[in-house]
């Protein structure tokens, strides 16, 4: 909270300007649709949105299940994105359209990860200075080209829509991809502090286990980005072991934490 306090105008004011550059286009069309028309709010990739959009209002119909009205093959209903199920619930108690429920329930989700982001980065940056111009940066940026099956390592590709380095792509994600990156946050932090926490040891491998799992359900892209971000921690860690001049079994044996998130992950 002291983190907060202390840079309240910096994040106040970063707030306000990516809110109106995420929600623009949403309420300008939104005036812009004749009164004898319905926009329904498509902005960014139609296909994706309807399908969300088709979870969330099943939410509001109280469905605790999902059913998959684009596809007509017979099917049983599923847990598919529970997420949008609940804020369609919510957004039907509080009277909200399909859309604005959606867009009010992307802007929550991106607010979480907003400030998660910089709560995550002061762990490592101290200086004030430095960690909101890291911070800023960090909207803009882009990691390493996406894997894909027909055209591996294929940068133009993987900048066009997969993870753009372009501020306005990032704040047009689905409401899921917001609550997925910060679960990674979240885990990876509790993995790198366990032996901070002051908890019993059987109750944060609990909740941990618990955490991993539900970032894999809502996107699993968070959940392999997990993977290979531990693998990176554990790279730098056995080149420090390796300076020390320890032995494989000293770095494995301080380590069997990170190796056995790693089991879970994968399985």
């Amino acid at each position: 909270m002291i983190l907060f306090r202390k840079n309240w105008l910096f994040l106040l004011f970063t707030i306000l300007i990516l809110l109106v550059l995420q929600n623009t286009p949403y309420i300008y069309h939104r005036l812009q649709t004749p009164k004898d028309r319905v926009y329904l709010g498509a902005e960014r990739y139609p296909p994706d949105y309807y399908i969300y959009l088709f979870y969330t209002g099943q939410g509001a119909l109280n469905k605790t299940l999902v059913t998959d009205y684009y596809t007509n093959e017979p099917h049983e209903d599923s847990v598919v994105h529970y997420e949008y199920l609940i804020a369609g619930k919510i957004g039907s108690i509080l009277g909200l359209s399909l859309p604005a429920t959606f867009y009010i329930f992307r802007s929550l989700t991106f607010l979480f990860f907003f400030l998660l982001s910089f709560f995550f980065l002061s762990i490592f940056l101290k200086n004030t200075l430095w960690l909101k111009f890291t911070f800023l940066l960090s909207l803009f940026w882009s990691g390493i080209p996406w894997l894909q099956f027909n055209n591996w390592f294929n940068l133009t590709s993987y900048i066009d829509f997969y993870q753009p380095p372009d501020l306005t792509n990032r704040l047009m994600y689905e409401p899921h991809k917001f609550l997925g990156m910060s679960l990674f946050l979240i885990c990876f932090y509790l993995i790198s502090s366990l032996n901070a926490i002051r908890y019993p040891l059987y109750a944060k491998y609990f909740a941990l286990t618990a955490l991993l799992l539900l970032t894999g359900i809502i996107h699993g892209v968070s959940s392999i980005s997990l993977i290979f971000t531990i693998l990176l921690y554990l790279c730098f860690r056995f080149l420090i072991h390796h300076m020390n001049k320890k032995s494989v079994l000293s770095f494995i044996s301080s380590n069997i934490k990170y190796l056995g998130y790693l089991l879970v992950l994968a399985l």
